[in-house]
């Protein structure tokens, strides 16, 4: 197989999840369970369902493609199947290169480090082939944390932390990147900068999957989308079009917040 006319590939992707229920057979009995005051009459039983279902797409070289749809719509599942962080329950996902997934970063960092050292650790992992110097210094400067770059992290606001992560977010980007809700705590000048970053950046035949519920930040960054809706593609094709899908479906697409 050639990669060399796409990025990623996915063919008939499913993901589905089971779930046990334990239901009380009356909210009295729940209670006095709960109380020790009789035994247990729950009915259990195991419920599955399509997380994915029947995902097909291709992504183009340099393609910046945007991941649309509501809460629970499947559009972090994917992320994390794509990324490798879950296994799909069938179809195949085909690309050349590895694929890195942010998210949800506020927890990522130890405490008891500080900026600095947080750079210093995470670099071993993120960028081998990089020398530590140029890192530290862009982060550095990218983050604009002045001296608390050098301070524990366990002083850090939300909003410093997300700062320091997006610095070594798009340090570098020449491997394809999926970004998910990664700017929920920086201001909007922050925003703009790291929007920016990405943007301008020479991507070297590799570009990035962008999930946001900010209708400005995904305009601003993608051509493309794709729509999730009960984890089914339901719309694949140009970013206005697609937001103009979820407008008329009613998703909670925002403006950028301030």
């Amino acid at each position: 197989m050639t990669f060399r006319n796409f990025e990623i590939k996915v063919e008939n992707l499913n993901f589905i999840r089971s779930h046990d229920f334990y239901i009380n057979t009356s909210i009295k009995s729940a209670v006095l369970e709960k109380l020790g005051l009789s035994s247990s009459q729950q009915t259990h039983s195991i419920k599955t369902e399509y997380v994915l279902k029947n995902i097909s797409f291709t992504v183009q070289p340099k393609d910046r493609l945007a991941i649309l749809g509501g809460n629970g719509s499947g559009k972090t599942t994917l992320a994390k199947v794509l990324a490798g962080r879950l296994q799909p329950s069938s179809g195949t996902i085909a690309s050349p290169n590895p694929i890195r997934l942010f998210h949800h970063f506020e927890n990522m960092f130890l405490d008891e480090l500080t900026g600095f050292e947080s750079v210093l650790y995470f670099g071993q992992i993120l960028y081998p082939k990089h020398t530590t110097t140029s890192l530290l210094e862009f982060c550095e400067s990218f983050s604009e944390l002045g001296d608390s770059y050098y301070r524990r992290i366990e002083t850090f606001s939300s909003g410093m932390k997300s700062r320091l992560a997006l610095a070594l977010m798009c340090f570098d980007l020449t491997d394809y990147t999926i970004f998910d809700e990664v700017t929920g705590f920086v201001d909007a000048s922050f925003k703009q900068k790291f929007l920016s970053r990405l943007k301008e950046r020479d991507f070297q035949n590799s570009g990035y999957i962008y999930i946001s519920h900010h209708r400005d930040e995904i305009k601003s960054v993608c051509h493309r989308a794709i729509y999730l809706e009960n984890g089914e593609i339901v719309y694949d094709g140009s970013i206005e079009k697609a937001i103009a899908v979820v407008q008329f479906k009613g998703t909670d697409v925002n403006e950028s917040r301030i």
